[in-house]
Formats: C-alpha cells, sequence, structure tokens
C-alpha cells in the first residue's frame, strides 16, 4: 500500500468541517425539494469528509528532521 505524505491535523479538521456541513446542506435541500441530484452529491460531501476524518485519525504524529549539524559527531 501507498503512504501518504503528512497533512497538518489544522487542515483536515477545516476540510473535514467542509464536507461535512456542505453535505448536509445538500441532503436538506436535495430531499426538501426533490431534486436527486442535490442529494447524490451531498451523499458524496459526507463520504469525503469521512475520508478525510480517517486520515485524521489514522496518520501518526510528524517525524522531525535530524540536525544536519550533529550529523557526524559522536
Amino acid at each position: 500500500m501507498f503512504k501518504l505524505r503528512y497533512v497538518e491535523p489544522r487542515k483536515l479538521k477545516v476540510i473535514m468541517a467542509m464536507f461535512f456541513c456542505t453535505g448536509s446542506v445538500g441532503i436538506f435541500l436535495g430531499l426538501s425539494n426533490a431534486a436527486f441530484h442535490l442529494t447524490a452529491l451531498g451523499t458524496i460531501n459526507l463520504c469525503l469528509g469521512g475520508l478525510f476524518g480517517w486520515i485524521f485519525f489514522t496518520q501518526g504524529p510528524r517525524r522531525k528532521k535530524q540536525d544536519p549539524r550533529k550529523r557526524g559527531r559522536r
């Protein structure tokens, strides 16, 4: 499996909230107006919010890079 690069947690939280909010609004508007395409797009947005939530909860802590000045000394 491939490894995703590290994404800052604050950025993931904002993206997650954006997808969940727009998905909820899309489903609500789609069901109230009987427009199937809005409901489908809202469902896709909710799924994308879940994907970014999964990335947020499963990514490990950021690794610190070793200082190159300390590399040869012991």
